[in-house]
Parts: structure tokens; sequence; C-alpha cells
């Protein structure tokens, strides 16, 4: 008689209400019968206050026209489902959670050794992450296959 194993994945996250294309993969992997969700790591690093309006629009104004451009083109050519609608990830999984709070420098987020700990009894196969900034630190090492992260963009240009 063959074990049922499944791949134990961890979701590195900064907020429950995530855009519907990782919502829509979450999904995926909990209806598999190849893996599971078992643990969600959420970064709980106080948001910064949020800009005023003539702030906002001044530290935008580079890329005011690609703005509107994009708001017009959401407005007259809807797609159904937006890959981008915010949905709350509680209304699929019913997994533990831990909240951490990383060290930060400048471009990175170092999570603490208590926290690694609390994270490593978990047996986590492989982190996805979906939050966070660039990870450092044994975060890296606490999952047998280490953390998946997607990065978009061109990499001789952007690194």
């Amino acid at each position: 008689m063959a074990m049922d194993i499944k791949l134990r994945i961890g979701i590195l996250l900064d907020d429950y209400n995530v855009p519907h294309w990782a919502y829509r993969m979450m999904e995926i992997i909990n209806e598999s019968s190849s893996s599971e969700i078992v643990l969600i790591v959420k970064n709980s690093t106080k948001k910064e206050k949020k800009k005023r309006f003539l702030e906002t629009l001044w530290l935008s104004r580079n890329k005011i026209f690609y703005t509107l451009y994009r708001k017009l083109d959401r407005k007259f050519f809807k797609v159904n489902p937006d890959a981008f609608e915010r949905k709350n990830i509680h209304d699929i999984l019913s997994v533990p959670s831990i909240n951490v709070v990383p060290k930060k420098t400048k471009f990175c987020d170092w999570i603490n050794d208590e926290d690694i700990q609390k994270i490593r009894q978990y047996d986590v196969d492989i982190f996805v992450r979906l939050g966070f900034r660039i990870l450092k630190g044994d975060i890296l090492k606490a999952a047998s296959y280490g953390v998946w992260s997607f990065h978009h963009g061109n990499n001789a240009v952007n690194r």
C-alpha cells in the first residue's frame, strides 16, 4: 500500500488580502492530492502612514500618464476574473499562522532566530514568497527546498 505523502507548503505574505491570482494558486494547492499549505508566515511590520493626496501626486509625477492609462484601461477593458482583485485567503485556508516583524535593512528583511525556531516546527518543504522584501538569513534554510519567489522584469537591467 503506497503512502500519500504531500508536499508541505508555507506561504510568506504581507496581508491576508491577496491578488486573485495568488488566491487561485492557493486554491489549486488545496485541491491537490500531492501538496498542502501547512503554514502562513505573515509580515506584521506596521504599514507606513498613508501619504496625503497632493504628496502622492507629487511623488508620482513621473508616472502620472502611465497611472492614468492603467485606470482608463481597467475601466474600459474589464476582465473576469480580475487577476488583481483582492481576496481574503481566510475564505479558503484555515492553517496556523505565525506573525513576524523582520529586522529591516535598506532592501532586505531578516526574520529573527526565535521566529525561525517556531517556523521550523512545521516541517515545511517549500516556502512560496508572496510578501516581504528580499529575504536574508536562516529563513532561506527553514524549508527543505528553500524559498520560491518570482521576480518579474529584466534581470540584466534591474539587477
